[in-house]
């Protein structure tokens, strides 16, 4: 909120050295042009804040109201346009747009599950390259860093996906994006070179804290799958989580990103971070 106070006691103060010497400044905020407004709640959105902060300026009146809405979602809107232009593959990268301020706070990305697709045929690498096969991008990085009650990452089945040929459990993941993930959660310490050598050989990294409050991760699952393929894709997924639950025990509390997880039975797990 600093920011808005210097924006608007800087407009304050040029409009006090204009006026005549007996003239008593209004102190209305709906007073000030449109483009200081806009500018203002411009600076209240996730990417500065939570929306919690900012619930004032929605008991101003309607007017402020409804321009806060309209400015706000218009520059959230152009900051996950940005994300997506620096989207390095063919297949787009898919992310809700929010339509409200109520859906400001929750975003929900979509990956073209082809090009992270596990189920590879047995002509594909072999068993050991398979951590290799996927990552994050680092266009993704600032979805990260935005201050929201939840973040969910999940995929889309496009025309490039091929149902898998066999059922080996290192197959249904994508374990390199599951490493990554991983390491946003518990960045891997320099000392140890014994329980996470593959963590600590990914690119992907946060340039600014995690605060996001709830990360939600949607494995891929065919609708057309069978019940057995379903379970099978669940305990693969939450057996890598599980045997990562480990390493976030060692952590030291205040060193701890996650402070709970858990998954559902509709194909997702979630965690829940300190921030």
């Amino acid at each position: 909120m600093s920011l808005i106070l210097i924006v608007a006691d800087k407009f304050a103060s040029q409009q006090m050295d204009q006026m005549p010497g007996n003239a008593i400044p209004s102190k209305s905020f709906t007073n000030l042009p449109p483009e200081v407004r806009n500018a203002i709640y411009s600076l209240c959105t996730p990417v500065t804040g939570y929306m919690q902060d900012f619930r004032g300026l929605l008991l101003v009146s309607k007017q402020v109201r409804a321009e806060y809405e309209h400015e706000a979602v218009n520059t959230m809107s152009k900051f996950l346009d940005r994300i997506e232009k620096e989207w390095p593959h063919e297949l787009e990268l898919r992310i809700q747009r929010p339509t409200a301020l109520s859906t400001l706070q929750y975003i929900n990305v979509r990956l073209p599950v082809s090009i992270y697709d596990p189920f590879k045929p047995d002509s594909a690498e072999e068993v050991d390259d398979v951590p290799s096969l996927s990552r994050l991008e680092p266009c993704l990085k600032p979805l990260f860093s935005l201050c929201l009650s939840e973040l969910s990452l999940g995929y889309y089945f496009d025309d490039g996906y091929r149902s898998p040929s066999v059922m080996l459990t290192s197959r249904l993941l994508p374990y390199g994006l599951l490493l990554d993930l991983t390491n946003i959660l518990t960045p891997p310490s320099e000392s140890d070179n014994f329980h996470c050598p593959l963590r600590k050989s990914r690119q992907f990294r946060l340039e600014r804290p995690m605060r996001v409050r709830r990360l939600r991760y949607h494995w891929a699952i065919p609708d057309h799958s069978s019940s057995s393929f379903r379970t099978y894709v669940e305990k693969a997924n939450t057996g890598f989580f599980l045997s990562e639950v480990k390493t976030w025990l060692w952590q030291e509390e205040e060193d701890n990103v996650v402070r709970n997880w858990g998954s559902s039975s509709n194909g997702t797990v979630f965690f829940d971070i300190n921030v």
